[in-house]
């Protein structure tokens, strides 16, 4: 194998040479003259991506952009790396700069030469993201074009020249050593040059030269935790497939409770092609590879992830019912719901926005009550409004001269997804981008009666594939309780039914004349409850069937005829826990069992309210799992107590009229 390698990089160093008439070999020269370095720079040009106005951003004042340099933000192209050329119109760079396998927001690149003119780049002849380099040609090439001559051979000690862009300000060169040759990290199939000329970043794809002006490497990158920068030595560039662009990730990583799957993807695909073209097959290899890794995982690790998992039977009878929504997290070797740190912001007297504190990352979670004259699907297919309103009430700013400008929006979507999780919720998921940071916001939302629950994040545009994959897979761990008043119910079940979960479909809730009639998955009840309107509060809990966690069914409901909560009625169902189960969990389900105060069916009353703990045993479920069912009555008021038993009983035979729930 290493001596077919040798042959091709002899072959592709002949093939080079045969580019110009004028290739003969040099002696070294002690220091380049700048006559050298003027002839030099012909054959050394910037990659540049055309600048464009984000037309649909928004500030909450003007940007301070006529106090910036020409170079900043007023300049016509953005600069993102370096090219050089070695013959018959054809261009090396590093291939990273392109990042073609990553969602990207510039389409078009060109080349700029040191006199400033722009040339198009056309195709793509040679790719090799393994060794991260690119071989490209242009619509139109420049008139005084140069070449620059290869030296296959390089020495350590010897004197190098980083020939790069300077921030936009034209080409410069740089001076340094070769410092060492370590090999390719992945396979040890090559050794790189290690040099310290100086490089930045946006420097990647230009020329290392020697002190003849010859060209022994293409610099490819700059280690974050070092000084010295790496460059791929021309002698590689035979064992480039031809005419073929070639891909290699080693070492991707499937991570889940405790389990991990490792792969590669490898991946050749036929060129020439434009960097559209290419982008798009390289895209949709590297998901096909990531969809077939996370099957690969679940087939041998299924049954140790949740929700199968041994582990989470003792979590499906002890679940959290919880107003907001939370997620499923494995924690010290138990399973937990994890509340979430939510606070709350006031959109006007009825509405909240709510949004997860402990954010994790640049994820946050979030459930923002809709406006009152429009249902929540309307307010669904708004996107617009809702991100406003996001990025509003979250704080979202750009840095210009050292000011922070806030954005009040970035305008309309660029793409809307709908996708349904394991558990047949329906999510409609918007992307955004942002030209000035290349930036994307993802945003899925999933509506509720009288709100959206929701998961925002901002990311580079890179990222966009991969965190869009991951965020689907956290959708399946996150627990959504539905809720909102009476008249929310009713325009919940009016509305378009493919975005009511399966467990919530064919329901009903109405309120007339101090009757509530419910009908929520297998929970019904037909009761006269004082007080109960239209803007009376029901709140639905969801948990995971205990008998089979990759469904989820309706867990109880709660009851509030007022908002302010000063009365309410639950009703849920208790599992009988296993050794493995909370104290707490143990001592409630002994406290039960035994009739102890306060589930000894009489009325606790304290200076602030008076409780009633109702329990009768439910029917046996599927697994033969023991169970009972408990009605919970409180009222905060200076309600008789007679008069919260008569409610409570109420309330507790409205549910005997109908089927019985079963979990």
């Amino acid at each position: 194998m290493e001596i077919l390698v040798r042959f091709l990089s002899l072959y592709m160093y002949l093939f080079i040479q045969s580019f110009t008439s004028d290739f003969a070999l040099a002696e070294d020269q002690p220091i380049l003259s700048p006559e050298k370095i003027v002839e030099l720079k012909k054959g050394v040009f910037e990659i540049v991506s055309p600048k464009s106005e984000d037309l649909g951003v928004v500030y909450a004042e003007p940007l301070p952009v006529d106090i910036l340099p020409l170079a900043g933000a007023r300049a016509q192209y953005n600069v993102i790396g370096n090219a050089f050329h070695i013959g018959k119109g054809l261009f090396l760079s590093a291939a990273h700069i392109f990042s073609v396998e990553l969602p990207s927001q510039a389409s078009t690149y060109a080349i700029r030469s040191v006199d400033g003119n722009i040339f198009p780049i056309k195709k793509f002849l040679r790719y090799s993201q393994y060794r991260d380099v690119v071989l490209f040609n242009l619509t139109n090439n420049p008139q005084d074009l140069k070449p620059l001559k290869l030296e296959l051979n390089a020495e350590i000690g010897t004197q190098v020249y980083s020939v790069v862009s300077d921030l936009g300000e034209g080409i410069v060169f740089r001076q340094g050593k070769m410092v060492s040759r370590p090999y390719e990290p992945y396979e040890g199939g090559w050794r790189n040059i290690r040099f310290s000329a100086p490089a930045l970043p946006g420097n990647s794809g230009g020329p290392l030269l020697n002190a003849s002006g010859k060209v022994v490497g293409v610099i490819t990158r700059k280690p974050s935790n070092e000084s010295l920068n790496y460059a791929l030595p021309v002698s590689e560039l035979g064992a480039i497939p031809s005419n073929m662009a070639e891909f290699y990730y080693k070492g991707m990583t499937e991570s889940e409770s405790g389990n991990t799957l490792t792969d590669d993807w490898k991946f050749e695909t036929k060129l020439p092609a434009s960097h559209s073209e290419l982008s798009q097959i390289a895209q949709q290899s590297l998901m096909d590879q990531l969809d077939a890794s996370r099957q690969q995982f679940i087939n041998k690790h299924g049954k140790e992830i949740f929700p199968l998992h041994p582990g989470v039977n003792t979590y499906l009878r002890s679940q959290v019912q919880s107003d907001l929504p939370g997620v499923v997290e494995l924690n010290g070797g138990r399973w937990q719901f994890n509340r979430l740190r939510w606070q709350f912001v006031k959109l006007d007297d009825e509405r909240k926005f709510f949004f997860d504190k402990k954010k994790i990352g640049v994820r946050f979670d979030l459930v923002i009550d809709k406006p009152s004259d429009i249902g929540a699907q309307n307010y669904l297919n708004d996107p617009k409004r809702v991100h406003d309103l996001i990025l509003q009430k979250l704080g979202y700013y750009r840095e210009v001269a050292n000011r922070k400008i806030k954005i009040t929006s970035v305008g309309e979507s660029y793409k809307s997804i709908i996708h349904q999780d394991s558990y047949e919720r329906r999510w409609l998921i918007n992307i955004w981008r942002v030209i000035y940071n290349n930036s994307s916001f993802i945003l899925a939302c999933h509506p509720l009666p009288s709100s959206l629950a929701c998961l925002w994040q901002s990311i580079n545009t890179s990222q966009e594939s991969g965190s869009l994959y991951n965020l689907k897979l956290s959708m399946n761990k996150r627990v959504i309780p539905y809720s909102g008043s009476v008249a929310d119910w009713e325009q919940y079940y009016q509305a378009d039914q493919s975005w009511v979960p399966s467990f919530l479909r064919n329901g009903n809730v109405k309120s007339k004349e101090g009757v509530v009639d419910v009908q929520l998955g297998n929970w019904n009840s037909k009761v006269l409850l004082p007080d109960m309107n239209q803007q009376s509060m029901i709140y639905v809990p969801i948990e995971y069937r205990v008998e089979n966690p990759q469904q989820l069914v309706v867990a109880g409901l709660k009851i509030f005829p007022f908002k302010d909560r000063r009365i309410g009625y639950a009703a849920s169902e208790m599992f009988q826990p296993l050794v493995g189960s909370s104290r707490h969990h143990r001592d409630t389900w002994q406290s039960v069992e035994s009739k102890k105060a306060p589930y000894d069916g009489k009325v606790v009353s304290n200076q602030k309210n008076k409780t009633l703990y109702l329990i009768q045993p439910s029917k046996q479920s599927e697994m033969n799992i023991n169970k009972k069912t408990m009605w919970f009555c409180y009222s905060k008021n200076k309600i008789a107590v007679k008069e919260l038993e008569k409610n409570c009983t109420f309330f507790k035979s409205g549910f005997m009229q109908g089927d019985a729930p079963t979990h």
